[in-house]
Formats: structure tokens, C-alpha cells, sequence
């Protein structure tokens, strides 16, 4: 009798020892379930859709990264020094590369200016070309989106005969994705004139 008695306790050990492991091997399986399924909703909200000249495809957004002034300030420069300085053998690529670092409606009004401006056709018919120097460039990092203005020359050469005129825009700056063309993922937007009389403000 008591030999069964021992049999039956060492059974009921066993047997609750292999429910625990059950139990305990269900919860972690659940666990490992509901982590997966955490895991792929966050994969699904990280997917985001980039309108290309190919069409719209899928792609994975990115952290949020930290702009630097610095990104900012060169990508303005690069603009300046593309969109507003050339002559008639790099004219269309000059501005083809501009354009890459604007949005839509700032890039489509500053062509409207050139085709009214009769800009192409001055290069080839005069022999005219342009340069440009970029005074200042002053951004509000604080801002949202980013904001800023700049201030440069242009000068137009015709022969030896050269005259300068002022540039002064504000803009705002906001990310979008690398590219070649546009290596600091940076974009200019709501592109707009403003007066800059670079006598005026080197007296300041």
C-alpha cells in the first residue's frame, strides 16, 4: 500500500511538472506571437509611398534624422550657384540640377521668369553669361518647417561690359529622400523674392 501510495505521488510529480512546462511553454509562445504581430504593425507603419517618375513605390521611412545647419546653408548655396549661374552650353543642365532641389511651383515660376527673360535665347544671341556670389544665407532651425533667406549677386558679362544685379529670397526647407541629385535630401518650398540692397546691408 504504501508502495503505491509512493508510485502515485512520483506520478502526480511528474505530471505536474510536465503542466508547468506546458503552461510556461504556452505563455512564451504567446509572447513570441505578440511580439511578432508588434513587430510587423510597426514594419506596416513605417511603410511609406514616394511618388517617382517611375510611378509610386513602396519604401521604409526613416528615423527621424537631425538636420544640420550646415546641410541646409550648402543646400541653399547649391541652388543659388545652379539655378542663377550659367551660360548657353550648360544652361539646361544648370537648371535641370536646380531643379531637382525645389519644389514644383517654385521651380515652375522660376522657369516662367527665364522663358519670359528670354534668358537661353540672350546666350546664344548676345554671348551673354552669369555668375553669382552668395553674400548670406540665414536659416531658423527653430522653425517648422525649416525657414530662411539669402542674399547673393548676379552679375551678367557681355563682352567686357559686366553689370550686377541683387538676389534676395525666402524659402522654406523640408526633408525628403537622398537621391543623387539631391544628396542632403533637403527641398525647398514656398520660394519667393524679397528686396536685398547689398549697399544697404553692408552698412550694418
Amino acid at each position: 500500500m504504501a508502495s503505491s501510495l509512493k508510485d502515485f505521488d512520483s506520478s502526480f510529480e511528474v505530471l505536474k511538472k510536465i503542466t508547468i512546462g506546458t503552461i510556461l511553454l504556452s505563455f512564451l509562445l504567446i509572447l513570441l506571437l505578440c511580439t511578432y504581430v508588434v513587430l510587423q504593425e510597426r514594419k506596416k507603419s513605417e511603410r511609406v509611398y514616394v511618388v517617382t517618375d517611375l510611378g509610386t513605390l513602396p519604401a521604409i521611412r526613416q528615423q527621424e534624422r537631425e538636420i544640420s545647419v550646415y546641410e541646409v546653408r550648402n543646400q541653399i548655396k547649391t541652388f543659388l550657384h545652379t539655378m542663377f549661374a550659367h551660360h548657353a552650353a550648360n544652361y539646361q543642365e544648370q537648371v535641370e540640377a536646380g531643379l531637382h532641389l525645389i519644389d514644383k511651383e517654385g521651380g515652375q515660376r522660376i522657369l516662367h521668369d527665364f522663358t519670359r527673360g528670354e534668358v537661353y535665347q540672350n546666350y546664344v544671341r548676345l554671348g551673354t553669361q552669369t555668375s553669382v556670389v552668395v553674400d548670406s544665407v540665414l536659416i531658423d532651425m527653430k522653425a517648422r518647417p525649416i525657414a530662411g533667406q539669402a542674399f547673393a549677386r548676379q552679375t551678367i558679362y557681355l563682352g567686357e561690359k559686366k553689370r550686377e544685379f541683387p538676389i534676395g529670397v525666402r524659402f522654406e526647407v523640408i526633408e525628403t529622400y537622398r537621391s543623387e541629385q539631391n544628396p542632403y535630401g533637403l527641398l525647398l518650398q514656398k520660394f519667393d523674392y524679397i528686396l536685398y540692397e547689398p549697399k544697404v546691408a553692408a552698412a550694418h
